[in-house]
């Protein structure tokens, strides 16, 4: 399944031109993170992603599709779909369905409802989601950013779930200017005391050479001790086309030694996303795969 998976995406990256015109964003990806550690021994996580988005007329069509192994071993396959209409200049609102279809087990299905407004200084949207027909839960995502300086923005994702208390938060702010790429974030949750800190970097040392760098540690009474750090580099092949490779380490109170966490990403991406909240999810997911990793 998984190779079939990938033929399908490349193939449809492959026959973009064909409709380029159309076609506003799309990113197809590729990550393997092996962790190692004496004491627990060694696995490896591979996720594979796929995104575009394509503009007819007022209406924004947006397919999506992850496969995650462990091990080599099929996990699931999530595929998503959507449509939305743009009501006006930086107006955007619409509905999508969305399943995931696990290896063991039985396919759920679900929906979202969004909407978002936009501008050249600021960003807010809202997503409300029920990931599975069969349960009442539903999520409610708000999603915010804004622009302080010419080279600074500020961001958060507040999220809530009707079956459970609490509030999940994430607090970004991104610096973006000549080779510097920068992002620190925090990730917790009004119920729990403490969480995760991280800021991860790039610096271009030519428009073909990137160096990286990550750090990530939690905080509070709530949460395990645990810190990560890495440090790696990136290559374009062509036009829009990355390759990036990274070493890190892992220290985990909970395991006897440290991980070493070396992980390999190939990543094709062109355009600009024109939903936000896809934006700021893809950036999430992003965040954990630089830092701990999906693997913890």
């Amino acid at each position: 399944m998984f190779r079939s998976i990938t033929m399908t995406a490349v193939a449809a990256l492959m026959a973009a031109p064909a409709f380029a015109d159309g076609v506003t964003y799309g990113r197809l990806s590729y990550d393997f993170s092996d962790y190692d550690a004496d004491a627990s021994g060694e696995f490896d996580v591979r996720l594979l992603q796929g995104d575009v988005e394509y503009e007819i007329s007022q209406f924004l069509l947006t397919g999506q599709i992850a496969n995650s192994a462990v091990n080599g071993d099929n996990v699931g396959t999530g595929y998503g779909a959507s449509a939305a209409y743009k009501f006006a200049p930086g107006v955007l609102a619409g509905l999508g369905l969305f399943a995931f279809d696990p290896e063991i087990g039985d396919t759920t299905n679900g929906f979202e409802a969004f909407g978002q407004y936009e501008t050249a200084q600021f960003g807010v949207a809202v997503n409300i989601s029920q990931a599975d027909f069969d349960e009442d839960n539903i999520t409610t995502t708000f999603y915010g950013e804004a622009a302080i300086a010419p080279a600074v923005s500020v961001g958060t994702i507040l999220s809530t779930e009707s079956e459970f208390d609490g509030t999940a938060y994430k607090l970004i702010a991104e610096y973006n200017e000549g080779p510097i790429q920068a992002r620190s974030t925090i990730d917790s949750n009004s119920e729990f005391d403490g969480g995760v800190f991280g800021v991860r970097g790039t610096y271009d040392i030519t428009p073909q050479i990137r160096a990286a760098a990550v750090y990530q540690t939690t905080y509070g009474d709530d949460f395990v001790e645990a810190d990560v750090f890495t440090i790696g580099g990136g290559y374009q092949l062509v036009d829009g086309l990355w390759f990036d490779a990274s070493y890190g380490v892992i220290n985990d109170e909970t395991i006897a030694d440290e991980v070493v966490h070396l992980q390999a990403s190939l990543t094709f991406e062109t355009g600009s996303r024109q939903r936000l909240d896809s934006r700021f999810s893809q950036d999430a997911i992003d965040d954990q795969l630089a830092g701990f990793g999906l693997g913890f």
